[in-house]
């Protein structure tokens, strides 16, 4: 399908065969359409807080696929699942924070899946940082670009881990390096801009802090 995004396509693509598949905040059901026609699941679970969205998605689905195949559900995160009723889930183009408040909330259901794929669209290291707290292992990390923009997406495992997830997990990716230069420049400017405007050391600090951060990734 002409519509479906590069980021959807890559998400779609991290995806193992899996019984049943839940896509939460679905919205116009591009995953759940994408893993049916793909073969990689036998039922996908469609939801969105938004029935207006979900009817969308509802409409793509049933143009192709019998309703034994979908089911399309409105309602908060993981809570539309029944316990042990989905054997992977995703989470994609919502902020970090969200998505670890979605995982929290619902933690013995996310606890239970397979894996889940995950891709925030900002608060990435918040993110990180949950999922590490969480002591949830990394199976396998994918950078997607965009629009200009790159986007993480990472596939989880419940369980033990003493593994920090962070952007050195991602050094392996082809779009990494592009990353951390622009994510230098970024704070290049910022830091231009704080020092034009006022005389507030401490930001500057912090922002200088996070620059070189980002350029000790490309030692």
């Amino acid at each position: 399908m002409k519509n479906i995004s590069v980021r959807l396509y890559e998400l779609a693509k991290m995806v193992d065969f899996t019984p049943i598949v839940a896509d939460i905040g679905t919205d116009h059901g591009y995953i759940p359409y994408l893993l049916l026609k793909e073969n990689k699941c036998m039922i996908a679970i469609a939801t969105d807080i938004s029935e207006p969205s979900l009817k969308k998605g509802k409409s793509l689905l049933e143009s192709e696929f019998t309703p034994f195949q979908y089911d399309c559900r409105v309602g908060d995160g993981l809570e539309v699942l029944e316990p042990m009723e989905a054997n992977a889930v995703i989470i994609a183009g919502m902020g970090g924070i969200l998505i670890s408040e979605v995982l929290e909330k619902s933690k013995e259901k996310a606890m239970s899946m397979d894996y889940l794929i995950l891709q925030p669209m900002q608060a990435e290291e918040e993110l990180m940082d949950y999922l590490t707290k969480e002591d949830y292992q990394l199976m396998e990390v994918r950078l997607v670009k965009e629009n200009k923009k790159i986007y993480p997406i990472f596939k989880m495992k419940p369980g033990i881990s003493e593994e920090i997830i962070s952007w050195e997990s991602f050094k392996e990716d082809p779009l990494f390096t592009e990353l951390c230069q622009h994510k230098i420049h970024v704070f290049e400017e910022i830091e231009e801009q704080i020092q034009k405007n006022s005389a507030d050391k401490k930001g500057i600090e912090e922002i200088q802090q996070e620059k070189r951060k980002w350029e000790g990734y490309l030692v």
